[in-house]
């Protein structure tokens, strides 16, 4: 019997007849079994044995569990205690009552060191992520006059490879994929048959021929089984890999990225060696890293994709060498202006259920020259149609900015709604972005 075990350590023999999780009926020769596998932490052990998953929810054996492996790996993390599971927090009768289908939070592997930091956690679909650490606007200045970091792991990341995964990526996708060389990056966008946006994202060329994308935070899920579903309509060979949970990213952003990063490793970190679009394997502070070189806030900006199990090491490396430069970690209120002011959508808050790449800017980012992607045969009849309706960026004079959802008027006739806004330090006026109806197919000058 394990009973006379303490939250951290066992200080008698372990018999090869007790029970590690009376719930599930897990015996210690099953651990013996699965460790001899290679199952050699918390989590996999957990996985492996169903350990944790009965009624008591862990409350009896989780101290069991992580007692087993450390006594095995003494100062490891792979004795640490295991992340939360399903349910992580209760469910709510109304949640219940009104069919809600991710009544769930997800955190990343920086969650903690984030609330440690005092930031003010939000909704971004179904993750939490910080809002801002108290300050908004000293994040925004860091980002464009000195350096910052940002948690971007929320991010939908997979990996794509097989003798048919260039063949799917190009059927998906509006933009080139086969001329992508190892060691690029391309900006795409997910269409639907209709020609309506999905999502946007990434795609990757690694330098074995395989593919790394990522999609937004909160239409990644929707994204991968948009994957399978073609790679199993088209009946290719291709092996997708939700990478998401084990891939963590962290943003560096500003003019002085490059002199942060250069204290950290002894890679090269300067245009010829990852130029805009490029990408790289490298190491930073002693964390193996894809380094994808991106523009998302129109700042000098370098996405750090490493093993969650070492983000928090890589972030607190990040802050200690950052302090030389008054280093600050912004948020999703800072990142939200910082995108505007360069004009870049968000789906989901700037386009609706018919927004197609025209409508909102974007067709550099679809080659109609390609004889066949989803969505181009809608692409072509709705180019035939005149366009009444384009998602417009707007500046307003004087100190304020009009609120997100403003109502917008031409000569006192109402033509359309404000669906982001701020107003902008560097612009010294208020930015938006908004849809605008222009039946006579001229946009207005004015609103």
């Amino acid at each position: 019997c394990l009973s006379d075990w303490s939250s951290d350590v066992c200080s008698s023999d372990l018999s090869a007849e007790g029970f590690l999780c009376l719930c599930e009926d897990v015996a210690m020769k099953e651990f013996e079994h699965a460790w001899d596998e290679g199952y050699r932490s918390t989590e996999l052990l957990k996985r492996y044995t169903t350990v944790t998953m009965g009624a008591c929810q862990g409350a009896l054996c989780h101290a069991h569990l992580k007692a087993f492996v450390r006594r095995r790996s003494p100062g490891s993390w792979t004795g640490s205690p295991t992340r939360a599971r399903p349910p992580a927090r209760t469910i709510r009768l109304e949640d219940l009552a009104a069919g809600a289908r991710v009544p769930l939070e997800h955190h990343t592997s920086l969650h903690e060191r984030h609330v440690a930091r005092g930031a003010l956690m939000d909704w971004a679909g179904t993750w939490k992520r910080p809002s801002n650490y108290g300050d908004v606007a000293q994040e925004y200045r860091a980002v464009r006059e000195r350096v910052s970091i940002m948690d971007v792991s929320t991010l939908g990341k997979y990996r794509i490879a097989g003798p048919d995964a260039t063949a799917l990526l190009e059927h998906i996708y509006p933009c080139h994929v086969g001329d992508l060389k190892p060691w690029r990056s391309r900006y795409t966008l997910l269409l639907n048959e209709a020609g309506y946006l999905l999502d946007d994202g990434m795609v990757c060329k690694l330098g074995d021929g395989s593919y790394y994308v990522t999609f937004t935070s909160s239409g990644g899920d929707g994204a991968e089984s948009w994957l399978r579903d073609w790679t199993d309509e088209r009946g290719l060979k291709v092996h997708i890999a939700n990478v998401t949970a084990s891939r963590s990213a962290i943003n560096v952003a500003g003019p002085r990225a490059r002199d942060l990063l250069s204290r950290l490793s002894s890679d090269a970190f300067d245009a010829q060696a990852i130029p805009y679009g490029g990408l790289r394997e490298m190491v930073v502070a002693g964390v193996n890293c894809l380094v994808i070189r991106v523009a998302f806030v129109g700042e000098l900006s370098f996405e750090l994709h490493h093993a969650s199990r070492q983000s928090e090491t890589l972030w607190d490396s990040l802050l200690d060498a950052g302090r030389e430069f008054d280093m600050l970690p912004h948020g999703l209120d800072a990142l939200k202006l910082l995108r505007l002011e360069k004009g870049h959508i968000l789906i989901g808050q700037d386009t609706d259920f018919d927004t197609t790449p025209s409508k909102v800017g974007l067709d550099f980012a679809v080659k109609m020259s390609k004889p066949e992607f989803v969505g181009r045969t809608a692409l072509e009849r709705i180019a035939k149609l005149p366009r009444e309706r384009s998602l417009l960026p707007m500046t307003f004079a004087g100190t304020r900015a009009p609120e997100e959802g403003a109502q917008l008027f031409v000569d006192g006739a109402h033509v359309g709604n404000a669906t982001s806004s701020r107003w902008s330090p560097a612009l010294g006026c208020g930015v938006a972005l908004g849809w605008v109806r222009h039946p006579d197919g001229v946009p207005p000058s004015r609103v």
